[in-house]
Order: C-alpha cells, then sequence, then structure tokens
C-alpha cells in the first residue's frame, strides 16, 4: 500500500471526531453506534479485557508496534532512519498503518488486522477499535502509508527506549 491521500467519508469522519469528545465511556460508545444509523459505518469499539496484549499501550504508536512507551517523534525518527520498510506491494495481516495530516506529520497508527483495509487501533480516549481505513476522526490525517513493523527488539536498540511490551507469538 502505498501514500495515497483520501477524506474517505468527511461527514462520518468530522462526526467520530466530535464523538471522540464525549467524557463518559458509555456515551461515548452511544455515540459511536447512533453514528451506524447514519453513515453505515463499520467501526467496532473493542471491550477492554479482549485478548489483545496491546490494549495496555498508552497511545496508538505503542499499541501498533507493541512497544512502550513509544511516541509519534520516536515513529517519525524510524521512519527516517530507514528502519520502517515501505509495503510497496499489497499490505498484509500485521503491516502498520500510519496515518498522516496534509504537512505530512504522523498523527495516527494501527495495525492491519484483515488486509487490506480493516485496522485495529487505540483511539485519543483510550479505547482500541476496529474499523476500516478511512473510518477514522478527521484530525487524524488524509494520508496513509503501510509500513513493514521491525521487531520490538530492533525499535528498542534504534531507540533505547527502556519498557517494552511482550509481542503476541502470533501475527494478526
Amino acid at each position: 500500500m502505498e501514500a495515497r491521500a483520501t477524506t474517505g467519508n468527511v461527514e462520518l469522519r468530522a462526526a467520530l471526531e466530535r464523538a471522540l469528545q464525549h467524557t463518559s465511556a458509555g456515551l461515548y460508545k452511544a455515540a459511536i453506534e447512533r453514528l451506524k444509523s447514519v453513515h453505515r459505518h463499520n467501526v467496532m469499539v473493542l471491550a477492554h479485557n479482549g485478548p489483545d496484549h496491546r490494549k495496555k499501550a498508552s497511545c496508538c504508536y505503542g499499541f501498533a508496534f507493541g512497544v512502550q512507551p513509544l511516541s509519534s517523534a520516536s515513529v517519525t525518527t524510524l521512519l527516517q532512519n530507514g528502519a520502517l520498510r515501505h509495503r510497496r506491494s499489497r499490505a498484509r495481516n500485521g503491516d502498520v498503518v500510519l496515518y498522516f495530516n496534509d504537512a505530512g506529520q504522523l498523527q495516527h497508527a494501527g495495525v492491519i488486522i484483515d488486509a487490506p483495509g480493516r485496522i485495529r487501533s487505540k483511539w485519543a480516549r483510550g479505547e482500541v477499535h476496529e474499523h476500516d481505513l478511512w473510518e477514522v476522526p478527521l484530525s487524524y490525517g488524509n494520508f496513509v502509508e503501510a509500513c513493514v513493523p521491525p521487531s520490538v527488539l530492533r525499535i528498542l536498540a534504534l531507540l533505547k527506549e527502556p519498557l517494552v511490551s511482550p509481542r503476541r507469538s502470533t501475527r494478526m
């Protein structure tokens, strides 16, 4: 999957952005469900007690790469030093998808779970979601790039970050 620009369903993306403002998890999940009747989206807010160990990640980058802590600046460093290989062919399950704004700044990350376009990612409120590629809030950007993630040990060696969450033995 090469970088490509799109806006997706702008109305849905704007509504998802507004839904993030809810302070109550119950109100947030209800807002996401209500949006299904209007926009027919496929966003699912996953239960916190599910099997994915990455849910303990503090942000979308830690979730996507399985490394704690991991910031957008760290992922940008991995991109700049060539540690993240851009997927030149069709995206595969387990690849990391990166979302960029119009200025080329990294905004969000997720894991491809059903190639080419079903994603699992952690959103700003902290919940883990399954969604289609462009079923994300507008602030997450209009450009995407699929990358082959390096191993956790390689990431740690490159960034010298001290904490790691163990990766699952099977790829998503």
